[in-house]
């Protein structure tokens, strides 16, 4: 299955994966966003594994010179666990009065889950929207800018003190950096973005090996990274790239002109999970930015992925 006529294959591993007819005529699939060979010459039950989390996409019926095909938006996360080893599946929907709830199991308990209005209009819609997202815009800066105030980003965790033990409190915040961009050349290490002060603490988003970008965080005790999937940025052209760090999950997504990344033929994923105690990505009250970053918008929440579709249809 492909995301539209001729477009990319749609990664899915062994396990249930359903598309449902909606009342609007539209069409909802579950699935996992990931696969393809690398999990075919490993132990017999790795194709079975990573049904954590649940992927949602919307679908629609399009004229095509071999008739009517479903064409798919790009996927939003729709259920994840925190323990990654569980696995969530078949799974059914329900729709009543005008609401959209999933059932599913992880093989001891069966649940029914509400899906959130704005997830399922942003993917119905995903196609014509061209709106820039405003909600938890932090900083809009256009270029020429050499710097910016750097404004303080969500943390992940902090101490509980309604714990006798004080320990973790897990905030699940995120944050998310969209830009259009512009690098002459894509050798690696070029800094783009850059709020990390001399002992690393921060966050830094860069050129990397195989046409990449690579986006760093670090809270001064650890440090997690992400890459973009190679073959996507050309030299000399103009990219819109969001990336997503979503603190519920605990998982780096990043969408480049409108399509979210899923490792193609690659890598296995395309998103990536970062340290589930990681606590912080602030660094510096300054923020760094390449002449390459043409705008640049930061947001105090991890965006959907159909408002980083609707930001780059949007374009400047």
């Amino acid at each position: 299955m492909t995301y539209m006529s001729g477009g990319h294959l749609v990664k899915h591993p062994r396990a249930a994966n359903f598309a449902w007819r909606c009342p609007n005529g539209m069409f909802l699939y579950w699935f996992h966003n990931h696969g393809g060979t690398f999990i075919q010459a490993n132990h017999e039950w790795l194709p079975y594994e990573d049904r954590n989390p649940v992927w949602l996409m919307a679908g629609r019926e399009v004229e095509t010179p071999e008739g009517l095909m479903l064409e798919w938006s790009q996927p939003e996360i729709l259920l994840y666990d925190d323990d990654t080893y569980v696995r969530m599946s078949y799974p059914d929907l329900v729709v009543e009065d005008g609401r959209y709830y999933i059932t599913e199991t992880q093989k001891h308990t069966a649940r029914v889950h509400a899906i959130a209005p704005a997830l399922l209009d942003g993917l119905f819609t995903q196609w014509e929207n061209r709106t820039v997202a405003r909600d938890g815009l932090l900083l809009e800066v256009a270029a020429p800018a050499s710097e910016a105030p750097m404004p303080v980003l969500p943390r992940f965790l902090e101490r509980d003190f309604s714990s006798p033990t004080h320990g973790t409190k897990d905030l699940r915040a995120g944050f998310s950096l969209d830009l259009w961009l512009e690098l002459p050349s894509l050798a690696p290490g070029q800094v783009l973005l850059d709020t990390r002060v001399h002992w690393g603490q921060g966050l830094c988003l860069r050129a990397a090996e195989n046409s990449t970008v690579e986006i760093v965080l670090n809270d001064g005790r650890q440090e997690c990274r992400w890459t973009s999937d190679p073959g996507l940025l050309v030299a000399g052209a103009r990219h819109h790239l969001a990336v997503i760090v979503d603190g519920g999950p605990k998982i780096i997504s990043i969408v480049i002109d409108g399509l979210l990344n899923d490792g193609g033929e690659a890598r296995q994923f395309g998103w990536g999970r970062f340290s589930p105690t990681l606590r912080e990505a602030n660094g510096a009250a300054t923020l760094r930015i390449a002449p390459a970053v043409r705008h640049l918008r930061l947001y105090n929440r991890p965006l959907r992925t159909s408002e980083a579709v609707g930001n780059w249809r949007a374009d400047l």
